[in-house]
This record gives C-alpha cells, structure tokens and sequence, in this order.
C-alpha cells in the first residue's frame, strides 16, 4: 500500500456508542439502566457495557464490558454486533478471531448497519476471513458512504486516492475526505492537512493545513498533535509558541506516536524545553524505536544502547 500519506484502510480500534437521539435508553451509568439492562433490553446491554469498557460513571473493566455488549450483540443489536466484530479483529475483550470477526460484521449487515458494511470491506481489502476481492471492497465502501457512514466515507476516499478499482481522482478523494471529516472522522481530517502542508497534489497552503491538522488532533489523532507542533515550533502561520509546541509532543508521545516519541527523546537529550536527562531520551527513543522509527534507532546507538536492550 502506498504510505505518501500514511494511508490505510481503517476499521475503529474503539466502541463506537451511536445511539439515535430519539432513544429513551439512558446512555450514561445509572440504575435505570442497570435494571434495564438485567431485564433484557438490547440497547440497555450495550449502552451498559460501553460504560464499562470506558470507565463512565463505573469502574472499568473489559470483561465486564464485553460480556454485557455480547449479550446486546446476541439480542440481535446491530451496533453490538459491530462492536463484537471489532473485538474480534483487534483482540480487544477477546482473543483475535477473524472468522468470529466477520460473523458479527455479516450479522450487523443484516440489519443494514451501515458501519459493518465498511468493516466488512476492509476484510476484503486486506484478504482477512474472506478472499482477497477489491471490487467487493469497494461495493460495500460505497454502500457504507451512501449510508453518510464517516468510515465508509473515508475508505472509499482512499481508493479514489490510490486508484484501486476506480481511476485516481484525487479532487474526489478529498470530496469524500471532506465529508467523513465533516462527521468526525479525524484520519479524513488529518489525511487533507498532510495533502496542504506537503503541496505535492494541490497547492501547499499552510493555515488550511494546520486547520485540518488541528481538527484531526482534536479528534484523537496523535500524529497530528506531532505536525502541530512543527507549526508551533516554527512559527508557521500560527504565533511561535514553545510551551503549546512542546504540551503537543508530549500528548502524541503519551499517545505512542513513534515520531513524537523520537523528539520527545531529543528534548530530553539536548536540554530543550525541559531539564537535561539522557536516561529520559533513552527511554523515549526506546518507545519509538520499537515501533520501527529508524532515527530512534540510530540515536540509541549514538549512546550506546544496543538493540537487545529494547
């Protein structure tokens, strides 16, 4: 897969809690729910253990989250379902299964759910419990994308992007970038930002650059609290700003963005913005050089630290 731009074909790492404004089903810990949820009510069972997965008014466990969104799932709860196939792919509650993964994706395809059809494309994409079939892929994108699902948005903006099936059009690409950002989509958000900064396929144009980056950090995307800080460091198009420079790294980093990581680890080795300290650099270029970042490496080697020791 082409990475100019750190592309890929995504599927959620987390539980999505999507629930239509005209539900009556609480959706934060209380005992209406918990009674709710002890007397079978789907939406209840999930909600219930969306709580527990994140830690939201009760104490979290995964377990105990899983257990009750597996319930939903089998009450036949089409974002349960999802959520099931999600576990299933990363590992999350359970041990990785892709067959069991795309059980519950076909299951919540079903009831039309419109996230399980841009799941379900990726494991098509990537060959994963099904056989490799791109055109299929890009069927169930474009379903997912007609459904205003922000997944299926952005994936179907990659293969504009990248040209797998359909010609490349990059000005449709980033239509369908725009619109999945516009739902909250923040790797759409940060995928336009990259195109804007680097000016290679539309002309460079830093403040919507940094608007998008901004958007996308927002959002939870590590790597482009990293790219703010670049804007904040050099002062480009935004004020220079040390301190909101460095609080960027060090969220990203926290966050295991290896990039991040690696210049968390020259602060800390030269003395920049925070106190001296070599075993701190270590540490973080440690982080990152266990994430394949080769200048990580090869500062660990500068002082010293051979591979087997991370």
């Amino acid at each position: 897969m082409n990475e100019r731009f750190l592309l890929y074909f995504v599927i959620p790492l987390c539980c999505m809690l999507l629930i239509s404004c005209k539900s009556k089903i609480p959706t934060e810990y209380c005992e209406e729910l918990v009674q709710l949820a002890k007397d079978g009510n789907p939406e209840a069972q999930y909600n219930l253990g969306i709580c527990y997965v994140e830690g939201q008014g009760v104490h979290k466990s995964i377990d105990e989250g899983y257990s009750l969104i597996a319930q939903a799932a089998n009450n036949g709860y089409p974002p349960a379902q999802n959520d099931m196939g999600l576990a299933y792919m990363k590992g999350i509650g359970y041990s990785p299964n892709i067959n069991e993964a795309v059980k519950w994706f076909r299951k919540a395809m079903e009831h039309d759910y419109p996230e399980a059809y841009a799941n379900m494309g990726v494991c098509y994409i990537e060959g994963k419990g099904v056989k490799k079939n791109q055109v299929e892929a890009l069927r169930l994108f474009k379903i997912a994308a007609e459904k205003d699902d922000k997944v299926g948005l952005y994936n179907l903006g990659t293969c504009f992007y990248e040209g797998i099936v359909v010609s490349s059009d990059i000005d449709k690409a980033m239509d369908l970038w725009e619109k999945s950002s516009e739902y909250g989509y923040g790797q759409a958000s940060f995928n336009l930002g990259l195109l804007y900064h680097k000016g290679t396929e539309v002309p460079m144009d830093k403040e919507k650059a940094f608007h998008y980056f901004e958007e996308a950090g927002h959002k939870g995307v590590p790597v482009a609290l990293t790219m703010m800080a670049q804007y904040y460091f050099e002062g480009t198009c935004v004020p220079q700003d040390l301190n909101k420079g460095l609080s960027c790294i060090k969220i990203a980093a926290e966050a295991n963005e290896p990039r991040a990581q690696y210049l968390y680890g020259t602060l800390y080795q030269d003395g920049e913005l925070v106190s001296k300290d070599t075993q701190e650099a270590i540490k973080w270029y440690k982080k990152s050089a266990k994430q394949g970042f080769n200048q990580a490496r090869i500062k660990l080697m500068e002082l010293g630290v051979n591979d087997y020791e991370y």
